[in-house]
């Protein structure tokens, strides 16, 4: 049984937490960006997003009319996350007094997205027909969710449908133990349930992302900011319930433990993470670096090859890290098929440059009457892309890690995702949510800022797009420029004062 001081202890830490939220509350841009969380729910009842079964109720009958709201929540948030950003005074919110805590404008904006249906993907109601399968003997490895027709197929992106799944064994465990919960008969409470492994993510980055920027002497609000009250961790982390949520949560947490010099416990963190997706396996590499110096990065251009204690602590703790797989795949009895699926995220015509530019090139050749060329070049182009990403990662590695072990990581996440076969938004997650604990920068910054308006305008125009009210794409493009120009146009007033004064000299 807890003792008196520990319940004490608790009450105390949930008092904080209610005060703070209620606190934030008063705050003119947050509670614009709770508005604009509860305009995406209300438009996400359309038949874009809900099930089948339950677009006889549809709350919005008309899908432009839906997209219409969900662009004005998309614009609220936006502009809400903009005027919150570190350097803006508290006058200048509307408080009289300190600025919101972070962790309860979380709370407050992602409240909302969390009571409605998966949103900006359906790659929710695949993850409930992937744990159906398992739940039913199926391996979904060797076959898609439409191999055994069902209500829970139903649901699943047809581009899904028939194939199996890349995702790593503790990802599909989960979303096994999720289906077991919610029983046989509810495809939708499944998909809709696979949000909490989500929160935990984004909860997991919201506790290790500030702790590991002190550790590294960066900004902990800047961190936050950028990598964890982003509005694309909200769309796509919350809303669309993505397990890449869970694998960045468990990277953060491994971070942190490099840091305080728990390196064996830290690569037990990664082989996790590499359990939900494998591309985090890569974290090892900048967590032993860490674990053996966890200070500041220089912010000067340094590049050193690694030192042999480096190197042989990186070996240990890939041992670790491949040992943790290992025994996620023998322990959840999901095994080693995925290896034979790596390949499936590139069987989507994706937004990713390798495949835009080999759909192209193999259009231009069908054109001209070059059959055979026009067949191979796809993965022609996306080969060389591949090989190209790996001699980054080996340059990365070899150069950089030893002294600036976040560049790498964030570094060599950007290029894996820019120029491998398959491009989603959250993809672009994996470096995103880091990006605010490298060596601070001002065009880093604003690659971040106008990655992030990029991104909304690219979500919610892809919304307008399936909606089949393509008009909607562009008014979409343009207000959403428009806001981000005119919340940053202080620091861009300075910025082009500074070049005029650079041109001059």
């Amino acid at each position: 049984m807890p003792t008196a001081p520990a319940l004490r202890t608790v009450v105390r830490w949930l008092w904080r937490r209610a005060d703070d939220t209620l606190d934030a509350l008063t705050c003119g841009p947050v509670m614009t960006g709770v508005v604009g969380s509860l305009l995406m729910v209300l438009g996400s009842l359309t038949p874009a997003f809900l099930p089948r079964a339950a677009q006889g109720g549809d709350l919005i009958r008309w899908p432009w009319a839906g997209t219409l709201v969900l662009l004005l929540g998309a614009v609220l948030m936006l502009g809400s996350w903009l005027a919150l950003r570190p350097g803006v005074t508290a006058e200048a919110v509307g408080r009289k007094g300190r600025r919101p805590r972070h962790a309860a404008v979380l709370i407050l904006w992602a409240a909302p997205l969390v009571c409605g249906p998966p949103i900006l993907s359906g790659d929710a109601y695949a993850y409930a027909a992937q744990g159906w399968m398992v739940a039913h003997g199926l391996d979904p490895y060797q076959m898609g969710p439409g191999s055994l027709p069902s209500s829970w197929a139903d649901q699943v992106d047809p581009i899904w449908l028939e194939t199996p799944t890349p995702y790593g064994p503790l990802s599909l465990t989960l979303q096994y133990v999720m289906v077991a919960v919610v029983g046989d008969n509810s495809p939708y409470l499944a998909a809709w349930g696979m949000r909490l492994w989500a929160l935990i993510g984004v909860a997991l980055l919201a506790w290790a992302v500030p702790r590991v920027a002190q550790h590294l002497g960066r900004d902990a609000k800047v961190a936050t900011w950028l990598g964890v009250l982003n509005p694309i961790v909200l769309f796509h982390f919350v809303g669309g319930s993505h397990n890449d949520s869970l694998m960045m949560g468990f990277l953060a947490v491994a971070l942190w433990l490099a840091c305080r010099r728990h390196l064996f416990v830290a690569a037990v963190f990664v082989g996790l993470a590499a359990g939900m997706k494998q591309p985090a396996a890569m974290a090892v590499v900048a967590i032993t670096v860490l674990a053996m110096n966890p200070v500041a990065e220089p912010a000067e251009k340094v590049r050193a090859w690694p030192r042999w204690p480096q190197l042989w602590r990186c070996v240990v703790a890939l041992v670790v890290v491949v040992a943790t797989f290992v025994a996620c795949s023998v322990f959840t009895g999901v095994g080693f098929g995925w290896v034979a699926a790596a390949g499936v995220p590139g069987a989507a015509i994706t937004a990713s440059p390798s495949t835009q530019i080999g759909s192209l090139l193999s259009a231009l050749l069908f054109n001209l009457g070059w059959n055979a060329a026009s067949a191979a070049v796809l993965e022609i182009v996306r080969t060389v892309c591949l090989v190209g990403a790996a001699l980054i990662l080996a340059w990365l590695c070899l150069r950089v890690a030893a002294v600036k072990p976040m560049t790498f990581l964030v570094g060599g996440l950007f290029a894996l995702v820019i120029l491998g076969p398959a491009l989603h938004a959250w993809y672009l997650l994996w470096p995103g949510v880091f990006v605010g604990l490298l060596p601070r920068s001002r065009p880093i910054w604003w690659l971040a800022v106008f990655g992030t308006v990029f991104w909304t305008i690219f979500a919610v125009g892809d919304v307008a797009i399936r909606d089949h009210v393509g008009w909607l794409a562009v008014f979409c493009a343009v207000v959403i420029a428009a806001v981000a120009v005119w919340s940053l146009r202080i620091e861009m007033r300075e910025l082009l004062a500074e070049r005029r004064v650079a041109v001059k000299r």
